[in-house]
């Protein structure tokens, strides 16, 4: 058997190789291109992608010399099943390119299955083997980490201004009482125990400061540490290679969809922020100054108001802070929508998606299909419109022949 029947005879294990389809055993053994067509979210065995589909037919026809093959994966829609399958596309186009060596290896994803192959190409080997990457109506995750300064100066002064207050209101019960046999009764009388009295609220003054400051430096630190370890895992670093084409159409259900949540997951943080910065240090001084004011008798009804409006602002500022943890478990963590990440995580950072690669650098080009008039979903129209196949494999022959690795897409269908 000659080398290259051998070479024929092994591709046919990899999943999905569509040699069957080639015109002939030499372009079966050498061709100029390989496809891998990768599915996107709930696509699992998706029909477009197999032999004899509007899709793998127009590259044979396009491409002439191509080899097409097809990638399945789980499909699940969670941040950690498109880690899992980016490990299996990267085993499997390194194997395409030690079967295929002169050829150049290109990749068209649907969805998120184009998040898929990114995650892929973190591995700077298979970058080298990849010669372009098409990407169908896929929605780009990243991760930004949200401001929290509000939040965590609240957390600081829900745990610290408690203490301060409770050591205020405790000494002047203990001066009060302790004292009443030197004839020290109020607040504002100047006796022997007014110093004793001031004494003790500078000192629960100050362990109140000191007190939130180390809960917020602390509180800092973490959550400075918990945003970085979920924006490493989302990270793809920056890399000049491969070029991506990245196809986009009006009305793009799953991408409207992921908007919204994006918008209606982070309000409730929004809110919290403003409202955080409302109330936070006027709740915290009131909240130290209920001790000497429930202190005096004759002042008593204005300390309970004062108790009854902080009560009322820290029980507001905790639901907020509750439901911006909650809601977005219930909105992105959701398996129809972002699909992943736990409740915490979902509330330090903000999970939202692009059209285009987030933090990749490398050359990327848009085509717009502007609105679809084929029935069906507007995120099913790429792989059966063949004017933007027609498109696609332009960009493809392009990009093997130039070594910018850029064209005007706007030319393309010239």
């Amino acid at each position: 058997m000659n080398d290259d029947n051998r070479r024929v005879k092994e591709v046919r294990v990899f999943e999905g190789c569509d040699d069957q389809n080639a015109r002939s055993d030499s372009v079966a053994s050498n061709p100029s291109y390989v496809v891998t067509l990768v599915h996107g979210t709930f696509a699992r065995g998706a029909e477009w992608t197999r032999p004899h589909s509007i899709m793998s037919e127009a590259l044979n026809r396009e491409l002439k010399d191509v080899v097409v093959c097809y990638k399945d994966w789980s499909g699940l829609n969670a941040h950690q099943a498109r880690f899992d399958a980016a490990e299996e596309i990267k085993n499997h186009l390194l194997g395409m390119a030690a079967a295929y060596p002169s050829s150049k290896q290109f990749v068209v994803a649907h969805s998120h299955g184009g998040n898929v192959v990114v995650y892929a190409l973190r591995d700077k080997a298979l970058r080298k083997t990849v010669s372009g990457v098409v990407t169908m109506g896929t929605p780009f995750v990243s991760c930004n980490a949200r401001p929290f300064e509000s939040t965590i100066t609240f957390l600081s002064y829900l745990i610290a201004v408690p203490f301060g207050g409770l050591l205020a209101a405790g000494w002047i019960a203990i001066w009060r009482h302790g004292f009443a046999e030197l004839g020290v009764t109020r607040i504002g009388n100047l006796k022997s125990g007014s110093p004793l009295l001031g004494f003790g609220l500078g000192l629960a003054l100050w362990f109140g400061v000191r007190c939130f400051r180390a809960l917020r430096s602390l509180l800092a630190t973490w959550v400075s540490k918990k945003q970085q370890e979920l924006s490493n895992r989302f990270s793809v670093g920056f890399f000049k290679h491969p070029p991506f084409y990245c196809a986009t159409v009006d009305g793009d259900e799953p991408r409207s969809w992921l908007t919204a949540v994006s918008a209606v997951s982070g309000f409730p943080a929004l809110l919290f922020s403003v409202k955080a910065k409302m109330v936070g240090t006027r709740t915290a001084l009131s909240s130290i100054a209920i001790g000497i004011l429930m202190g005096h008798h004759s002042i008593k009804w204005l300390g309970g108001a004062a108790l009854y409006t902080t009560l009322v602002a820290w029980m507001s500022l905790c639901f907020y802070q509750f439901f911006a943890a909650f809601l977005p478990r219930l909105t992105r963590a959701h398996r129809f929508a972002y699909g992943g990440e736990s409740i915490l995580d979902n509330w330090l950072n903000d999970i939202k998606i692009s059209v285009t690669p987030y933090s990749v650098g490398v050359p990327v080009e848009e085509d717009d299909l502007g609105s679809s008039s084929a029935p069906g979903l507007a995120h099913s129209v790429f792989y059966t419109d063949t004017r933007f196949i027609a498109r696609m494999c332009k960009w493809i022959e392009t990009i093997s022949s130039k070594s910018s690795g850029t064209v005007d897409t706007r030319k393309l269908g010239q």
